[in-house]
């Protein structure tokens, strides 16, 4: 369920272990603040991602860091032995915001070369039809 909380918008809702559904948790939550998404990118772009399986799983492969890199770049979770979904969760969507704005910045500054370009190309066809003119 979702419920409309006290920023005027969705409240941001969490997994219920229990009954596996999402939960609104907005009014259960203290000390919110908001986060540099580039600077969560540039620690997730230096964090050793690792192929591993636990002992006691024989054949079953896992991807992604440890405990301890994961606690070590974001201080986040009760310690540096475990990872819980909601933060890497929240790390994982940091970072996807940083990684669309650089592209929408990229856009941009491609659009612009593209009208610099074009406004070059016109530049060259002037000069080289007045060129012409003259040569005759």
């Amino acid at each position: 369920m979702v419920e409309r909380g006290r920023y005027g918008g969705r409240e941001r809702s969490r997994r219920d272990p229990v009954r596996g559904r999402r939960r609104a948790i907005g009014n259960l939550k203290t000390d919110v603040a908001r986060l540099d998404d580039a600077a969560v990118l540039a620690k997730v772009a230096a964090l050793p991602i690792s192929r591993w399986s636990y002992k006691s799983e024989r054949g079953v492969r896992h991807v992604g860091p440890m405990a301890q890199d994961f606690y070590a770049a974001f201080n986040v979770g009760e310690d540096d032995k475990h990872i819980t979904s909601i933060d890497e969760e929240g790390v994982a969507l940091a970072a996807i915001k940083a990684l669309n704005a650089d592209n929408a910045a990229l856009h941009a500054q491609v659009s612009e070369l593209h009208t610099q370009v074009a406004a070059l190309r016109a530049l060259v066809m002037r000069r080289a039809a007045v060129e012409n003119q003259t040569i005759r």
